[in-house]
């Protein structure tokens, strides 16, 4: 286990606990002054990685977003917030707080959206500046525009038909027809 980042701490060692090569006992430590420090505390948490990657293509309609941090975090409140690159449309905001954020005092937050993303198309992901904090209570900045994580889902449906010559329970098509034309989206 980590120790906490910007927290005093102080080492008691049990009189006897060490003795040299001749046997003489180490006389310990027990004042909580005789060996203090404090761990150094690296300011505000920082995204080191995310699934997706900024500007990744073909991910695929039901992955989760997955946030990797340089030191654990805490969801406090604010959403991660889906939105559509061509509009700016919210496809989801989920609260941080919510049962779709897993791994509080990770260094890996994943959040699993309510429903798949739609086929062949670009978003972008905001997290509000309130969302995460680290242990000393210093929240990650956020991200509040389109660029920073921005990806498009792969085109996974297949093309669908939308006319055919003959027409679809047509009668007295005759056997002279040289060609059936399919007409797809």
């Amino acid at each position: 286990r980590l120790l906490a980042a910007g927290t005093d701490y102080y080492i008691n060692v049990t009189p006897g606990a060490f003795q040299d090569n001749a046997g003489n006992p180490y006389s310990g430590i027990s004042d909580p002054t005789g060996l203090n420090f404090t761990t150094a505390d690296p300011g505000a948490p920082q995204l080191l990685s995310s699934t997706p990657a900024d500007d990744a293509v073909g991910l695929a309609i039901d992955t989760n977003l997955v946030f990797v941090f340089d030191e654990p975090v805490y969801p406090v409140a604010g959403d991660v917030t889906i939105h559509r690159s061509d509009d700016g449309t919210v496809v989801e905001a989920i609260p941080v707080t919510s049962s779709q954020v897993t791994g509080s005092g990770t260094t890996t937050i994943t959040v699993n959206p309510t429903a798949n993303l739609k086929s062949d198309t670009g978003y972008y992901i905001n997290i509000a500046s309130t969302a995460l904090e680290d242990t000393a209570g210093k929240t990650y900045a956020g991200i509040a525009n389109t660029t920073t994580l921005n990806f498009e889902t792969t085109d996974d449906v297949g093309p669908v038909v939308v006319s055919t010559s003959p027409v679809d329970d047509a009668t007295g098509v005759t056997f002279e027809t040289k060609n059936i034309v399919l007409t797809f989206d």
